[in-house]
């Protein structure tokens, strides 16, 4: 999972299987298209950094 939090809207994505919107508040169709993109090239960066903070296994 990943949070987007910017100027009062906000998102959770799910990074697997595939990356897809769990909720969204307020980011209309090009950030919705943008934010889903970052998560997908950056998905093993974020789960490691997941995986640093939290201590679990990778």
């Amino acid at each position: 999972m990943h949070v987007v939090v910017k100027d009062g809207s906000d998102a959770k994505l799910w990074l697997y299987p595939e990356v897809h919107y769990a909720d969204n508040t307020g980011f209309d169709a090009r950030p919705q298209r943008w934010i889903a993109g970052v998560g997908e090239a950056r998905r093993d960066e974020i789960e490691g950094a997941w995986h640093d903070h939290f201590g679990t296994g990778a």
